[in-house]
Formats: C-alpha cells, sequence, structure tokens
C-alpha cells in the first residue's frame, strides 16, 4: 500500500518551482522537499500510529502565513487523486481537508475518491484540545491501525 502524508506548505521564503503546477515534476519536488521528518510533529503523528514513507506539501513555501490559494491548492489536490497512483493519503489539516474536497468525516475516518483512499489527520501544530485529549489519541490510533497496513513501500510518485 503507498501512503503519502499531504501537508499544506512551508512558511518561508518564497520558492516556484520551474515546473508546473500541478505536474509530476512539481509532486516530484514536492516529495523531495517531504514534510515532518523529525521533530515534536513527526513524534506527535507516530503518538497516534501515523507512519508514512513519503510526505509532501500540497503548496509551495509562502513567507505570508496568512496566504492560502484555495483554488491552486484543490487544483493540485485534484491532479493527486486523478493522476499519483497513489493508494492513501493522509490529509492533515483544515486547509488540505477543504482542498481534496472532502466531507464532514472524524479523524481516522476514511473517504475515497477516483479509488483513492482519504483519510483525515489532525494538524501536529495546533488543536491543543484535540491532542490534549487521550480518548482522542487512542480513537484516532485504532481507526488507523485498522486502515493502514503494515507494509509500507516508498510512496514515490508512480510512473
Amino acid at each position: 500500500m503507498t501512503i503519502i502524508l499531504i501537508a499544506e506548505r512551508f512558511n518561508g521564503p518564497t520558492w516556484r518551482p520551474a515546473s508546473p503546477i500541478p505536474s509530476r515534476r512539481y509532486l516530484e519536488a514536492m516529495i523531495r522537499l517531504g514534510v515532518y521528518q523529525r521533530g515534536p510533529c513527526r513524534e506527535k503523528l507516530r503518538s497516534v500510529g501515523v507512519e508514512f514513507n513519503e510526505s509532501m506539501n500540497l503548496l509551495p513555501p509562502d513567507p505570508r502565513t496568512a496566504s492560502w490559494d484555495r483554488a491552486l491548492a484543490r487544483s493540485v489536490a485534484t491532479y493527486i487523486t486523478e493522476e499519483s497512483g497513489w493508494d492513501t493519503l493522509l490529509l492533515c489539516g483544515r486547509a488540505v481537508t477543504q482542498a481534496f474536497a472532502a466531507p464532514t468525516v472524524q479523524y481516522g475516518e476514511p473517504f475515497y475518491s477516483n479509488g483513492v483512499q482519504h483519510i483525515v489527520v489532525p494538524y501536529p501544530f495546533g488543536l491543543r484540545w484535540w491532542w490534549g485529549n487521550t480518548e482522542n489519541r487512542i480513537r484516532l490510533k485504532e481507526l488507523l491501525d485498522e486502515r493502514l497496513s503494515t507494509s509500507r513501500p516508498s510512496a514515490a510518485v508512480p510512473s
């Protein structure tokens, strides 16, 4: 099963890829950058059973923390769902979930689009009320254990 975590974007110096957004080359570039490779956010996600070999941000970096290009995010999300070939997408946070036009689901509950399983997980920086509740974390871990295989090959962009 190919599993990839998708987060929003880095807050940092603006960087625009040479390739069009979205495109296969854009996805490859974003995977090379990755997200939550180590540190407290990765540990929070691991504590509820979120494991992934690859990760990416939906949009390129932007220093304006309040900016979010919804149309571009939706375009990239649609491209990923229709063209990537990945089996399971872990959608991290509200903005990413909205970009993928997710129905209202609880964390850990899957929904499907074009045969791709999407699972919404909480954004690890915020939601202190959610992360601070042990029952929330236990329930999410149980749901993810049911839905994610122990076999997790690399999620490099399928050709």
